[in-house]
C-alpha cells in the first residue's frame, strides 16, 4: 500500500464501527447517505478498515454509488477523501453563485 494509505497496528477495536462481527466481516462504519430520494443516483459513503495480514490494517472511505438497483464501490485513502469532499464543495459553491 502507499503512503497514501497509511498502515495501522491496530491495538483496539474501532470506536465508529458498527459490524456484530468483525472478525469475520471486518470493520465497517454506518453509511452516510449523500442525497434523498428520487435522486437520479443514490450515493452513500462509509469507512472500512482492511485487514492487510500480520496484525496490520488499513482505514480507507469506501464510497458507494447506486443505480437502478445496482451498487458499485470505490476505495479512497483518507486523504483522497477529504480532497474530494473539498472539491465538491467547490464546486456547489460556484454553482449557486
Amino acid at each position: 500500500m502507499s503512503a497514501a494509505y497509511p498502515v495501522e497496528r491496530p491495538e483496539t477495536h474501532p470506536a465508529w464501527c458498527e459490524q456484530d462481527d468483525c472478525d469475520a466481516n471486518g470493520h465497517l462504519s454506518r453509511r452516510f447517505a449523500a442525497g434523498k430520494d428520487g435522486d437520479l443516483f443514490g450515493v452513500d459513503v462509509a469507512l472500512v478498515a482492511l485487514d492487510l495480514g500480520s496484525g496490520q490494517r488499513c482505514t480507507a472511505i469506501e464510497l458507494g454509488v447506486t443505480e437502478d438497483g445496482c451498487r458499485q464501490s470505490w476505495l479512497l485513502s483518507l486523504d483522497q477523501g477529504e480532497d474530494l469532499a473539498s472539491a465538491v464543495a467547490m464546486l456547489s459553491s460556484r454553482a449557486s453563485q
